[in-house]
């Protein structure tokens, strides 16, 4: 079976439970022939803040994968070039491990009995039906986004320094820009000091609220790991449950995370 860094289930599939909440920002290649395809998809994406890029075939697809890096991509199975298999191929012969993007194959909801597992031999990660819709496509990026922040946690990473730089690059090279980078690590850590003064209060109101500003600045910076726990002590602090995240931890979390941002700035 092929090596591939994130697997999901492989299948046409059809979501029916309720849409899954938002993964963090990931980099999207979009390989798809039909334009009305192309606009539908893209535009789902760019509403749930990803940044997508579109390729109209599957050889434009490999030559923007051998420039630049990307977390995801969608392909048709049945592109006339360069099919889905194929492009999984020529990604597992072309680039490291640690730089292949999960690959979801967008095909009709009908399809050989055995194509579950050729698609699997060829490292794709999963396959929907087109059109692509929110409530199939949202669960699978959800779980690339997991895994991707599990890889940099076990790197010793808290910070996607991609995702990072890409925030420092959109504020442009003036001279205010880093004084507004060192003002949103200041927000996080603020942040955390806030809810740590809500909880002590037992006000599980100004918690929640002080969980949702710090997920929102977490992961536009690209702490991806600390936005995803804060997201949970959110969820738990609105639906009076017990807390889903250690605030010990998160507080741990967050001082590596401000570290890590404040030595890239440095550089």
């Amino acid at each position: 079976m092929a090596e591939r860094s994130a697997v999901v289930p492989t299948g046409p599939q059809r979501g029916t439970g309720p849409e899954p909440q938002q993964a963090g920002p990931l980099r999207v290649l979009v390989a798809q022939g039909e334009r009305a395809d192309q606009a539908a998809t893209l535009e789902l994406l760019e509403r749930r803040g990803h940044n997508s890029h579109l390729a109209a075939n599957g050889r434009a697809a490999l030559a923007a994968l051998m420039i630049r890096r990307f977390d995801v991509v969608l392909v048709d199975l049945d592109l006339p070039d360069l099919d889905a298999c194929d492009l999984a191929g020529a990604v597992r012969d072309n680039l490291p491990l640690a730089a292949r993007p999960a690959l979801v194959a967008l095909g009709a909801s009908s399809g050989p009995p055995d194509r579950g597992a050729a698609l699997r031999d060829a490292g794709i990660a999963a396959c929907i039906a087109r059109p692509v819709r929110a409530d199939e496509l949202f669960p699978i990026l959800a779980r690339v986004a997991a895994a991707r922040a599990a890889e940099h946690a076990a790197a010793g990473d808290t910070v996607d320094l991609d995702i990072f730089a890409r925030f420092r690059a959109g504020l442009g090279a003036d001279e205010g820009a880093e004084a507004i980078v060192d003002d949103c690590i200041a927000a996080v850590e603020h942040g955390v000091a806030r809810l740590a003064e809500a909880v002590g209060a037992g006000d599980a109101e100004t918690a929640a609220r002080a969980c949702h500003d710090l997920k929102s600045t977490a992961l536009m910076l690209g702490a991806v790991s600390l936005s995803e726990q804060a997201r949970a002590l959110e969820r738990s602090y609105r639906e009076g449950r017990s807390p889903a995240v250690d605030l010990a931890a998160l507080a741990a979390s967050s001082a590596d995370a401000c570290q890590q941002m404040r030595r890239a700035s440095a550089r």
